[in-house]
């Protein structure tokens, strides 16, 4: 019985949603609020196709940062990336920094967000090691 416990807390922890990445989006990079992602409302992206996905293909958050005539500039928003697509590749002259992600609003700032998960899979670990 405590095993069947065990599995379907497991079962419970490990399972994940499958509903749309949500980026910021900004693409008009001259406009301040893409400087500051507090100020963008997110937006959900759309989902790749089924022959998209067949190859490998996902949505991802894209941030990159680009020196136009001595001025950065910031973009941020959804993209897709995967099999010999690399989002970063529209890119080509002048960029600084260019970085793609696959989780809920990870185009933001460059601050670490702790997940759920780190936090989550310890405590599952001392209550197993605990009571099995």
């Amino acid at each position: 019985m405590k095993n069947l416990i065990l599995i379907s807390l497991l079962v419970a922890v490990c399972a994940s949603s499958s509903s749309a990445l949500r980026c910021y989006q900004c693409v008009f990079p001259g406009e301040g609020k893409c400087q500051t992602p507090s100020d963008l409302t997110p937006e959900t992206c759309t989902e790749p196709g089924t022959a998209e996905t067949a190859l490998g293909i996902k949505s991802v958050c894209l941030k990159s940062v680009i020196d136009v005539q001595g001025v950065k500039q910031i973009t941020r928003s959804c993209s897709k990336q995967g099999a010999q697509l690399n989002a970063c590749s529209i890119f080509r002259d002048h960029v600084e920094h260019c970085s793609v992600c696959d989780s809920d609003l990870c185009n933001g700032s460059t601050n670490v967000i702790v997940s759920i998960w780190t936090t989550l899979i310890p405590v599952v670990i001392t209550i197993f090691m605990k009571f099995f």
